[in-house]
């Protein structure tokens, strides 16, 4: 345990020769580490009088009891809070990678400062140091935001008493706009999808715009969880990052989605695909992934579509179909996130209920689907001004 162990040692500063040079002292004191070994504070020379030196003395035991008695700086603090949220298994995979970056700037931004004694001030010239190399306000937020999380987790624990990240303004940045395809861009790709020769990048877009599925769930869909004599889909599990199947995003995700004959009858084709170019006409084993790799091998794991090269492909993909909207000048092409809020779209103007879509979509929050009946209502409201200008010329 560490501990500052008596009163310190001042003794009068000698020379190389060593001889005494006047009102000048040596300052030090003797503390055990935290393996109980002995070790001396570093040695601090002071001028003036004896009681000068006295006075420095203490200043140094009550910056060494404050490092004692400190739940440790910023980074250490940090560190741990993040290792024990990896181990209660209780995050998403994608929350936790995405934080690992987040961390690894703040430990190194406030590597040296104690939990206790870092100001607002100190917090806001780092955040005025990142804007000045060209960081965004919104990276700034997400920052500033793990960190006020940091100092709530320490104060709720008693060990903190004070959140200086309550006394930093930091401006929140625009949520970004969900964009959801016409009905005419959603005619005109479901067109493309199926006169296309089959892939899986195919598939999975086109699971996306007739189902809702996720990414993570499309990529991680395997034929023994696609009933096509009953025409329906059981999500269970998503594919992610690190190449491996993990739970879904909460537990209302785990659902039964009943689908068209129209999907029944191309899934069923490219079943047939998968079984004559890959397992040699032989029937596609109930594990294997149904968006697999244009590879065409039989091994599973390494069947699955691998995330990034599928973004990309994505984005080439619809800028050459011109499956786009105009965002601030600029034409950028859909997510792949904003197919499933499509296909929620549509499903919602041709008059599915509420409760109904919930429950296909995967929300724990009957909130988000009432979001996308109010985008739907608004759509009608445009277009019912609309008409009446039309009424009128």
């Amino acid at each position: 345990m560490k501990q500052i162990l008596g009163k310190g040692s001042i003794v009068p500063a000698k020379d190389k020769d060593g001889k005494i040079i006047p009102h000048r002292w040596r300052v030090r004191l003797r503390y055990t580490d935290d393996d109980g070994k002995l070790k001396w504070t570093p040695l601090r020379t002071v001028r003036g009088t004896k009681s000068d030196a006295q006075r420095v003395a203490e200043e140094i035991r009550q910056e060494y009891e404050a490092k004692i008695n400190s739940i440790g700086t910023v980074a250490s603090y940090a560190r741990q809070w993040h290792a024990d949220r990896k181990r209660s298994g209780t995050y998403a995979e994608n929350t936790i990678i995405r934080d690992d970056s987040v961390i690894d700037h703040l430990c190194e931004a406030f590597k040296n400062d104690l939990m206790e004694e870092l100001k607002p001030e100190a917090v806001e010239n780092v955040y005025q140091h990142w804007r000045d190399i060209g960081w965004s306000e919104d990276a700034i937020f997400k920052h500033h935001s793990k960190l006020s999380q940091i100092y709530r987790h320490a104060k709720k624990r008693n060990k903190l008493q004070f959140n200086p990240c309550d006394c930093v303004d930091v401006r929140r940045p625009r949520e970004n706009t969900k964009h959801s395809l016409s009905l005419a861009q959603f005619r005109k790709l479901v067109t493309i999808l199926e006169e296309s020769p089959k892939s899986g990048e195919i598939v999975a877009v086109y699971l996306a715009l007739m189902t809702g599925a996720r990414k993570g769930e499309a990529l991680g869909l395997e034929w023994s969880n696609v009933d096509l004599e009953n025409r329906c889909i059981h999500m269970r599990y998503q594919y992610c990052r690190r190449k491996s199947h993990r739970a879904l995003k909460t537990p209302h995700s785990i659902r039964t989605i009943t689908i068209s004959q129209r999907v029944v009858n191309f899934l069923a084709d490219w079943r047939g695909w998968q079984s004559e170019h890959i397992f040699g006409g032989e029937e596609v084993p109930g594990h294997y992934p149904v968006c697999s790799h244009y590879s065409c091998t039989r091994d599973f794991d390494s069947a699955h579509l691998v995330l990034s090269p599928f973004r990309n492909w994505l984005i080439k993909f619809f800028m050459a179909n011109g499956i786009t909207y105009e965002d601030m000048g600029k034409v950028k092409p859909f997510t792949f996130h904003e197919l499933r809020h499509s296909h929620a779209s549509q499903e919602a103007a041709a008059g599915v209920d509420v409760k109904t879509l919930q429950s296909r979509m995967g929300h724990a929050d009957i909130t988000t689907t009432l979001n996308i009946y109010a985008h739907v209502i608004d759509e009608k409201e445009r277009q019912a001004a609309e008409l009446l200008d039309a009424i009128l010329d």
